[in-house]
């Protein structure tokens, strides 16, 4: 019996790079959202981030999230979410959601009428709200309310978001 030689095939997994262009986020954002994330590809290791897409694996409600707001203008035809908009909440909604994933709960996804998103998450009296608009001409904004007291953040970042996310489920 002969052994033929296999050549090893070197594996590697596709990391986000923080410095990749909009049209390739996009297209990683897709393709995780798909359930690809795991899947091998042929981009070079040297193109890696510290940030890992298997560790920690993303929760059902998380993927499902990512879902609906990716088909959200197939469902409804009146209200559209721009493609920059949507970009830009799952880039932000990803990074904070890697911080600490036992904190996620899935948000109410609603249109600004102007192209953008806006996602609001509600907990025992305290609500958060991260509005996303169509276009760099406004920033985004977090809006945090309790009762009579609430404040905004505007250009908020993936940290910010985190530590809404925190204050949110100190109500639990």
């Amino acid at each position: 019996m002969s052994t033929m030689p296999t050549a090893t095939e070197q594996q590697a997994i596709y990391e986000q790079n923080l410095f990749s262009p909009a049209g390739e986020q996009g297209n990683l954002i897709f393709e995780f959202a798909r359930g690809a994330s795991k899947l091998q590809s042929d981009k070079r290791p040297a193109e890696r981030c510290p940030i890992s897409w298997i560790d920690p694996a993303p929760s059902g409600s998380f993927n499902a999230f990512c879902t609906t707001l990716l088909q959200f203008n197939f469902e409804d035809e009146d209200d559209q979410i721009s493609q920059e908009a949507c970009n830009d909440a799952l880039t932000i909604v990803l990074d904070a959601y890697l911080l600490l994933p036992s904190l996620w709960s899935t948000p109410w996804i609603a249109t600004d009428g102007g192209g953008g998103v806006r996602l609001t998450w509600r907990l025992d009296g305290r609500e958060i709200r991260a509005v996303f608009p169509s276009g760099s001409q406004r920033p985004r904004y977090l809006y945090a309310e309790e009762g009579n007291w609430h404040q905004m953040i505007r250009n908020f970042t993936a940290t910010t978001l985190y530590n809404q996310f925190q204050w949110l489920s100190e109500s639990r």
